[in-house]
């Protein structure tokens, strides 16, 4: 009986030497496991991030193959607005040529160069080439007449013109139509009318 007992101790001790060596093992390949799996989710970021590097670099790649197209056409246009360009400035040149040409002293602008290149509209008339703002008096005058006499001939139309201030001017354009000079007289205190001829007409 004291030999059964002794046995009986003994597998006890070591079922108990056996549950704590397995519980043991079980916390180290639990340990083991919570590694593995911290390093697997690493590994599925650093996937989840190069597959997104992936994607990014095709992106770069086609969004660079585009922007060398599009500068391609973009230097196309360029040339072509180059050449629209250069035709507009012959055509206004034409045409500012062809409605000066009509008048006798005065000249017209009608577009002005930008400092981008481009073309600006406007209406500037010249007076022997001095703007007609600053043209004397006698130039002015003589620039209105020379306005209206083309543009009686173009519309085939003759009107009186009346001409103020035509004590300023010594050599006063001819017209076909009736000229009517107001002219400013000292010695005169009330109008006096006289015809071409010098008559008195009042």
């Amino acid at each position: 009986r004291d030999a059964l007992l002794k046995q009986q101790a003994d597998l006890e001790a070591r079922i108990k030497e056996a549950e704590a060596s397995t519980e043991e093992s079980t916390r180290d390949i639990r340990a083991q496991i919570v590694t593995i799996e911290a390093h697997i989710s690493t590994l599925a970021r650093e996937q989840l991030q190069h597959q997104a590097n992936q994607r990014i670099d095709a992106r770069v790649k086609e969004l660079s193959e585009r922007e060398r197209e599009l500068s391609a056409e973009y230097e196309k246009l360029e040339g072509h607005l180059y050449l629209i360009e250069q035709f507009i400035r012959a055509r206004v040149g034409m045409l500012e040529e062809q409605i000066s040409g009509s008048f006798s002293t005065v000249r017209f602008k009608l577009f002005e160069n930008q400092i981008n290149d481009g073309l600006k509209e406007c209406c500037i008339v010249t007076v022997n080439g001095v703007p007609y703002w600053s043209a004397n008096n006698a130039a002015r005058i003589n620039a209105g007449i020379d306005i209206c006499n083309t543009l009686s001939a173009h519309f085939g139309k003759t009107l009186p013109m009346f001409c103020d201030n035509a004590e300023a001017v010594t050599d006063l354009m001819s017209t076909i139509a009736q000229q009517i000079k107001l002219v400013v007289s000292e010695q005169d205190k009330k109008l006096r009318v006289k015809t071409q001829a010098g008559k008195k007409a009042a």
